[in-house]
């Protein structure tokens, strides 16, 4: 993980090796330091943590779903796919990758030349972690998505 990839606002998590449900999750308010792989992060409690003992948060779909993400419920949509309406004038969606994590990409609905709707899907790129999330949605409107606790 390097600096560059990075945003205030951006959630981590602490470094470990178990799967421990008491590791403290860091929201980035400050970054600190002009080496792109050894900085350092301030969260809202004005606490600072070295580059080295955090690591980005997996995109689950827990984490998904705390994003304003709905399940996708139709059968014309990949299985275990998410849909975030209103996005650039279309729907945003994320579909599980083979290799993890999930592609990100845009819905979009048309009718054919027998007056069927069809959806077609446009898979843009892979997406891994939850900060990866958080800076395409800024990218993409220019705001902060909202996690919900």
């Amino acid at each position: 993980m390097k600096a560059t990839e990075l945003k205030i606002g951006n959630f981590l998590i602490e470094l470990g090796n178990t799967p421990d449900p008491l590791k403290r999750i860091f929201r980035i308010t400050a970054i600190y330091g002009r080496d792109k792989e050894r900085f350092v992060v301030e969260d809202d409690n004005g606490d600072m943590m070295s580059a080295g003992f955090l690591q980005p948060i997996p995109l689950t779909k827990e984490w998904i779903l705390k994003s304003g993400f709905m399940k996708a419920n139709r059968t014309d949509i990949f299985p275990e796919s998410f849909i975030m309406e209103n996005v650039m004038m279309s729907r945003l969606y994320l579909r599980p990758s083979y290799k993890g994590g999930y592609y990100w990409g845009f819905l979009t609905q048309g009718i054919n030349d027998k007056y069927e709707t069809e959806h077609e899907f446009y898979d843009i790129e892979q997406i891994l972690y939850v900060h990866q999330l958080q800076n395409l949605y800024w990218c993409l409107c220019g705001e902060e998505l909202k996690i919900s606790e």
